[in-house]
Formats: C-alpha cells, sequence, structure tokens
C-alpha cells in the first residue's frame, strides 16, 4: 500500500530546495583572493634586479576561476624588494585590488655604495702614516669608519647591506703632510666595486703643525675654556674667536668688513678660546695699501661679501674651470632668496644662533639637496631646505668643501654678523681643499 504525501509538506519541499541550495552557489563565488592567487617567478628572483621583477612575474589561480592583472608600484635595488598591485578579474568583473610586497631580488651594489660619502680612519691622529699601516694593517678593518647620511662603522655597514670586503688597502700618499689613500673593494654575489678615498689628519712630524682631527674624534682634549678650565673646548670649533689667545693684542684683520662691522657671536673677545690653525698664519698686509672697510650704511659703495681677495680673479662670465674658479666667481655656492625654503631657512637660522653656544656651525649638504646645521657632535642637527645652492659639476660637496676655520674638516660653516642685540647677515663660509682662501657668501642681511 503505498502512502500518499500531503499537500502541504509537498508545498513546503518546493519552497525551501532553493533557499537551502543557495548558500552552497554563494560560497563557490567567495573566494579569498589573496590565498587564490599563486606567484611564479620565470627565473630565480636572485638573479634577477628588483627594477626587471615584473617580466619575471608570472600569476595564476589555484581555483582556476580568477585571472590577475599585476602592476610594479615601487623598486629597490638596495634591498631587493619590489611591491605589485595585483587586480583579481572574476566572470569579467574587475575585483578589489590589493599589493603584495616580495623580497629576494637581486640587489645592485652600485646602488647600495652610492650611499658612501666618504671613508675616514679611528686614532688616525695618533700616528704617523707609516706607523698606522704596520700597526693595524691586520685590524684595518675594525678602524674604518663610512659617512652616508649617518656616520657608522664599517662592520655595521657590510652587516646591515650584508656585503663581504675582498681588499682592504692604506698606502702613503705625503706622510709629510699627514696624508693617505684608503681603497677598499666591496662584494656581493658576482658584483664587485672598489672605492678610494684620501684620508687626512695623521700625525705628522714635530717641526711641522698637526692638522686637526675632523669632527667625532678628540685631539684637542687637552685645551679647556679660559673662563671655566674645567669646561673643555668644543674641538669642532678651533676658530670661536677673532684673536689669538696667545697673543691677545693681535687686531682682526682690516680688510675684513665684516670683521669690522660689528660684533659676531662667534668673536667675542669677552670669551677668548682657542689659537687660529697654526697651518694657517695670516699674511702680512702692507698698510699703505690698506683700504677702510665697506660697511653696508655706505649707498655710494655697497657692500660685497663674496667678492674675492685674489686680485687674479677670473671675469665672471667666464666657464670656471675647477671649482677654485667657480668659487672665485661665486659659482660654487649660491642662494636663491626666491625658493619657498629661503624665509624659513632664515628663520631657522637666527633661531640657531640665539643658543649661547654655537659650537662648529656645521652645515652639512644632504642627498636630497636640503642642508643641515649643528653646533657640535653630540648635538642634533637641524634641518634647512634647499635654498642654498651647490654646483656639483666640479665634484662632490664632501670632495671640494673645508670648513673656513679648519681646512680637514668636509663641511662648510655659517656665521651670523650681530649689530648691537640683532642679528644684522648670515653669512657662508668655506674653503676649496687644499686652498688657503677663504670664500664667504652672503645668506641674509637686514634691509
Amino acid at each position: 500500500m503505498s502512502k500518499k504525501i500531503s499537500k502541504p509538506l509537498l508545498f513546503a519541499a518546493v519552497v525551501l530546495s532553493p533557499l537551502l541550495s543557495t548558500p552552497i552557489l554563494i560560497s563557490c563565488n567567495n573566494i579569498d583572493f589573496k590565498n587564490d592567487v599563486n606567484v611564479d617567478f620565470i627565473k630565480n628572483k636572485n638573479a634577477v634586479a628588483a627594477t626587471d621583477a615584473l617580466s619575471n612575474i608570472k600569476l595564476s589561480s589555484k581555483s582556476s576561476k580568477v585571472t590577475y592583472e599585476v602592476e610594479l608600484i615601487s623598486t629597490n635595488d638596495k634591498t631587493g624588494e619590489v611591491v605589485i598591485k595585483i587586480t583579481p578579474i572574476l566572470k569579467n568583473q574587475l575585483q578589489t585590488a590589493f599589493e603584495l610586497k616580495i623580497d629576494g631580488f637581486q640587489r645592485k651594489l652600485s646602488e647600495i655604495l652610492k650611499d658612501v660619502k666618504s671613508l675616514d680612519l679611528i686614532d688616525k691622529s695618533k700616528h704617523k702614516v707609516d706607523d698606522y699601516i704596520s700597526q693595524f694593517n691586520s685590524t684595518l678593518k675594525d678602524k674604518v669608519t663610512i659617512k652616508t647620511p649617518e656616520e657608522t662603522s664599517l662592520n655595521d655597514f657590510l652587516t646591515k647591506y650584508k656585503l663581504e670586503v675582498e681588499g682592504l688597502t692604506l698606502t702613503s700618499k705625503d706622510s709629510s703632510k699627514g696624508i693617505a689613500a684608503l681603497s677598499i673593494r666591496f662584494k656581493i654575489d658576482s658584483q664587485t666595486e672598489t672605492k678610494q678615498f684620501e684620508i687626512s689628519g695623521f700625525k705628522i712630524s714635530q717641526n711641522q703643525p698637526n692638522i686637526p682631527e675632523g669632527p667625532g674624534e678628540d685631539p684637542e682634549d687637552n685645551l679647556h675654556n679660559p673662563e671655566n678650565p674645567s669646561e673643555p673646548i668644543d674641538p669642532e670649533d678651533p676658530d670661536d674667536d677673532s684673536y689669538n689667545p696667545g697673543n691677545p693684542s693681535e687686531p682682526t684683520d682690516p680688510e675684513d668688513p665684516d670683521e669690522s662691522l660689528d660684533e659676531d657671536p662667534e668673536d667675542n673677545p669677552g670669551k677668548p678660546n682657542k689659537p687660529n690653525n697654526p697651518k694657517e698664519p695670516r699674511e702680512p698686509k702692507d698698510p699703505g695699501n690698506q683700504k677702510p672697510p665697506i660697511t653696508s650704511e655706505d649707498p655710494e659703495k655697497p657692500e660685497k661679501p663674496n667678492k674675492p681677495e685674489n686680485p687674479g680673479t677670473p671675469p665672471s662670465n667666464s666657464d670656471p674651470k675647477d671649482a677654485l674658479d667657480a668659487a672665485k666667481q661665486s659659482k660654487l655656492i649660491t642662494v636663491d632668496e626666491n625658493d619657498p625654503d629661503y624665509q624659513n631657512d632664515v628663520n631657522a637660522i637666527k633661531e640657531f644662533f640665539k643658543k649661547p653656544k654655537t659650537g662648529s656651525r656645521r652645515l652639512d649638504l644632504q642627498t636630497d639637496g636640503s642642508w643641515t646645521l649643528k653646533s657640535g657632535v653630540n648635538d642634533s642637527p637641524i634641518k634647512l631646505g634647499k635654498s642654498i645652492k651647490f654646483n656639483n659639476k666640479w665634484g662632490s660637496f664632501a670632495e671640494i668643501i673645508r670648513a673656513g676655520s679648519n681646512k680637514s674638516w668636509k663641511f662648510a660653516q655659517l656665521k651670523a654678523i650681530n649689530k648691537g642685540s640683532e642679528i644684522s647677515k648670515i653669512i657662508v663660509e668655506f674653503k676649496i681643499v687644499d686652498q688657503q682662501q677663504k670664500f664667504e657668501v652672503e645668506f641674509w642681511a637686514s634691509k
């Protein structure tokens, strides 16, 4: 005897069947694209540079239901990393894109070494060049420091970028002047590159004045402030005062209009400091040829702080043959008053010089064209914009520029001139490597 199915039960079965099957259809379309995409590489990643990664990437779908489009967002040849943008396409409809970071691509040694601005050696001031070579030849690697945007040891630099050193040699270049040449050969995978730098500041013969160390070392630890014998003088600033404490009666240079204009925050005779650099004595002036200083108050003779002192200066419209020529023509370091950063830079520098001790007034060029200004090795620098311009046609900033107060320091300096209690002028001062002449570029002057 067959059972009869009641009409209400049959109706419920017909109505509920589509509802029960709906979740199954939804689960088929609800795909996690990040887990579904499969990233393959045509060649081994470490054989392809990050900048060439896009042509080496092949995308597929694990479910075989999705196609994917890929777009390159960014690459980093220093770290071998790329960021790609993946756009899923399901049933001919674009889905929400997402980004994926991939590492392991080939790193370019040349890109890594672009950050290396200079090399230096620890404890060089305590040894003559030949003595340093013989004593530290086997441990030279531990003595090397590298100046990138930040100063670091060679070992830390190698660890950070996973590099090797194949060769490291130090040779004497001019031991009478305390100068050596340092050569280092870097390696990563099958790539090699050699960097060579001149290192100055080694100990020299007793009958010759020693070249002071660069910032960050302490060759002048025995110097102290006469006002407070327990306070050591900042080794970065041997030129804080305009006269020689060994001869307090020595006048300031009468040919320097800025010296006679007014009080300079770094030329305060009430606070004697270190003697002038013995390597660079002042040349005697002929009293009969001296001219009265030109001040900004004389409308007939406007002041020209960047006018070269050398009477043999070439015409300003000629093409400079080297960095010294460019400095004489005011074409090496210039100031752009129309730069959007200019007024902010003026304000920041004024605030800097309001501090009671401005130290070395160290002005450094950064890789992006901006500048930093700081007072001492343990002080944080202030950041400036790009209103000061450096022309690198004749070499890099570190290769060419030396401090106005110390020709072994690889940076420029700022100087403020006061009238009363107010700053009336800001000047960029510098020297050219292996030259004694100091150059000044007016950055700002009160109207």
